[in-house]
């Protein structure tokens, strides 16, 4: 979700907004709606790192790493800052 989110900020170039809104939706499926279920990851349809058979069917846990942030997603911190 945080890729995703600082990617969504825009470049300021010409052709930037063009860009950034095609760029957006096609990253991120920015039409599309999140659903909130009762299990997986309501982040798992848009998000570019899920596992389809564990992040639609798995709570993701609450992490803390080192750093403080609290996130939530079946990825360790490691495999995320990659």
């Amino acid at each position: 979700y945080t890729r995703l989110l600082l990617s969504s900020v825009p470049e300021m170039k010409q052709g930037w907004l063009e860009k950034t809104l095609s760029t957006r939706e096609a990253k991120a499926g920015i039409a599309r709606e999140v659903k909130i279920t009762e299990r997986g990851c309501p982040f798992a349809e848009r998000c570019p790192e899920a596992i389809p058979e564990i992040c639609s069917n798995e709570r993701p846990p609450l992490q803390t790493p080192a750093s403080g942030h609290i996130f939530a997603c079946q990825h360790s911190p490691e495999v995320l800052s990659k």
